[in-house]
């Protein structure tokens, strides 16, 4: 890993949608430079996956090995399962963990 490729990685540790036009005009490199120091950095596991951040008010932060959270609010038990059912079939989604919230308390109240 060189210079370049660290200057890469930072940049999008910083905002994993930035551009590799927006990179490689930072970097004085091509577009198509960028993308394959990219995609290499990729295959030896350097970067391992993209991300985002959500910045909605009430949404918990994202940490560690979860990717995405989300919040649903099921009336029965089956209706639960039947949801978590359906995001375990979407495409892409290795495993899913399951927390419930049987109740709400905020400070001061």
């Amino acid at each position: 890993m060189d210079e370049a490729d660290r200057a890469i990685v930072a940049m999008l540790r910083e905002d994993s949608r930035l551009p590799f036009t927006e990179i490689g005009k930072r970097l004085r490199l091509t577009e198509g430079a960028v993308r394959h120091r990219v995609k290499a950095l990729t295959e030896a596991g350097v970067i391992r996956r993209f991300t985002i951040e959500a910045a909605r008010p009430g949404m918990p932060a994202v940490a560690g090995d979860l990717d995405v959270v989300v919040l649903v609010y099921a009336d029965t038990s089956q209706a639960l399962n039947a949801t978590i059912d359906a995001i375990r079939a979407l495409p892409g989604v290795v495993s899913t963990i399951s927390y419930l919230v049987l109740g709400e308390h905020v400070r001061g109240e």
